[in-house]
């Protein structure tokens, strides 16, 4: 997934490096990729399928924050701040994706700072494709 926000500029070794700690994973429509609520596991780079975006509020409605498709990141708000994940992901269709353990996420950029360069890069277009939402209602 070279166009990956992750994968931006990364060199040879940390490419290699980053891909040889992921596992690929396939999933089926309805799959939970992420639990709203429970400890971030993994970051999850989807290669292939989409995934819907749900949060449950306080008083219990479901609401539908986003859909995301191959190259997009599901996890990564909880994965990068070590915090639980704050919606659910759900399988829209079969698919795959590559997943990192969040704690060996953090040993990565550690070793590759351009990596946390990119994680906070992939935050950054969250929260801007969040605030675009909020000046469209």
């Amino acid at each position: 997934p070279p166009d990956a926000t992750l994968f931006r500029g990364l060199d040879d070794a940390a490419r290699q490096a980053l891909l040889a700690a992921a596992s690929r994973r396939s999933f089926v429509s309805g799959a939970i990729l992420a639990r709203q609520g429970e400890p971030a596991a993994a970051l999850h780079l989807l290669i292939e399928g989409w995934a819907k975006i749900v949060q449950v509020g306080p008083d219990g409605r479901q609401m539908t924050l986003r859909f995301k498709g191959p190259g997009a990141l599901v996890g990564s708000t909880a994965a990068f701040q070590r915090i639980p994940y704050p919606a659910s992901a759900l399988a829209v269709t079969d698919g795959a994706a590559l997943a990192w353990p969040a704690a060996q996420l953090h040993e990565l950029m550690e070793r590759h700072p351009k990596l946390a360069t990119n994680a906070l890069a992939a935050l950054g277009e969250r929260l801007d494709h969040l605030m675009a939402r909020l000046r469209a209602r």
